[in-house]
């Protein structure tokens, strides 16, 4: 059935093209190179948080749970007021958290990371079904192949590098999903992932503020899951539609033999004069949007023909967007592979880890504390009456 652009450029789904407008990242090309610009610019903390909130799962809780042992707990236990042991003893004892803190660094840390890497090549190479990320290749793996090549390559170099394979990675997989299922309908479900389940149910919470309230928790989440998806669909829905709209009326005006700067002096004359009497915020809304999606293309030369007509476009657009879903949710099943796979390695290795420590601690004190562990072992002879 054939649709009319103009139809969608005038329906519904502008009421939330301002929305669109502000809310838009730009192309994830766009989107990383501005998160990247943002972690440059960050004060030395901030990006200190950023990159440990990267290596989530059980990484990071070994991490925290390891400052936390070496710096916090031993001043408890040298400065507590209510132990009767006298100073020396205390700080004896203290000296256990901090080696315990980095024997469990090194047998935990280094066996996670080496575990977390397997399954970043695993589902680099499509060996994950639930998450086959063959579209976006892990950046473990790629570094670990540019490296074979290029051994002593240039900390930039390496990302720049990196950014392309997974840039080439992704279109390659659109292009082909564009080739086996031109003519094959796309189901919504195939579209939405987990960041578009979390708005539809921020939304679902404000909009139903009042009606919530007065619910159990229990019946809160029931009504609140019943309704997620449902208007996840119709947003993902609206967004798509929205999209090859503007896609599909770019492609015509790629073909008006005008410039694109002229194309944009027109568009910017409209809002101007709709500006100046209070015209349609829609209709302002949908020009700006335009105008900055045309400013951005720079030359008509660079549109990509998605297609003949607007069916054809929003099947291109619709297929781009079922390739992002399936990495974020790809992404989100690997990271529960980490977490998961992070406790079991902690729990297989806690013995070891204990085993070390109870060689190891003595052995370091006497280096440490050797006073220490000299009047300590007279205290022990002394009250086995001279047997040990």
């Amino acid at each position: 059935m054939h649709v009319s652009v103009s139809k969608i450029e005038n329906s519904q789904l502008l009421q939330n093209m301002e929305k669109n407008k502000l809310s838009f990242k730009g192309g994830y090309k766009v989107s990383r190179d501005l998160t990247r610009k943002i972690i440059a610019e960050s004060n030395p903390g901030v990006r200190f948080l950023m990159n440990l909130g990267k290596n989530n799962g059980e990484i990071l809780n070994s991490i925290v749970t390891a400052v936390g042992t070496a710096f916090v707990a031993p001043i408890f236990i040298a400065f507590n007021p209510f132990a009767k042991e006298d100073k020396e003893t205390k700080m004896y004892s203290a000296w256990r958290q901090p080696i315990s803190a980095v024997i469990a660094l090194a047998t935990q840390i280094g066996i996670n990371l080496k575990f977390n890497h397997w399954l970043d090549k695993l589902a680099s190479a499509g060996k994950l079904d639930r998450a086959n990320l063959v579209a976006k290749p892990q950046v473990s793996y790629l570094k670990k192949i540019i490296k074979t090549q290029k051994v002593d390559i240039p900390k930039q170099d390496l990302l720049a590098e990196i950014e392309y394979m997974q840039d080439e990675a992704f279109w390659k997989k659109v292009n082909q999903e564009r080739v086996s299922r031109k003519n094959i309908p796309i189901s919504t479900e195939d579209l939405i992932d987990n960041n578009a389940l979390n708005e539809a149910k921020a939304q679902i919470k404000k909009n139903y503020e009042k009606q919530i309230s007065s619910m159990s928790k229990k019946e809160a989440n029931k009504f609140i899951n019943s309704k997620t998806m449902e208007l996840a669909k119709s947003n993902v829905d609206e967004a798509m539609k929205i999209e090859a709209a503007n896609k599909w009326h770019i492609i015509r005006l790629s073909k008006s033999g005008k410039s694109v700067k002229e194309v944009v002096a027109n568009l910017q004359a409209k809002v101007d004069k709709l500006k100046k009497r209070n015209g349609s915020s829609k209709a302002i809304a949908r020009f700006e949007y335009m105008i900055e999606k045309l400013n951005n293309l720079g030359d008509f030369k660079y549109v990509k023909k998605l297609g003949n007509n607007f069916q054809e476009v929003l099947q291109s657009v619709k297929i781009k967007k079922m390739v992002k879903a399936g990495i974020n949710n790809a992404e989100a099943v690997l990271s529960s592979y980490k977490k998961w796979g992070g406790i079991i390695i902690s729990l297989v290795t806690l013995p070891f880890s204990c085993g070390l420590l109870n060689w190891a601690y003595p052995r370091l004190m006497e280096i440490i504390m050797p006073n220490a562990c000299k009047n300590k072992m007279e205290r022990k002879l002394a009250k086995s009456g001279g047997k040990f």
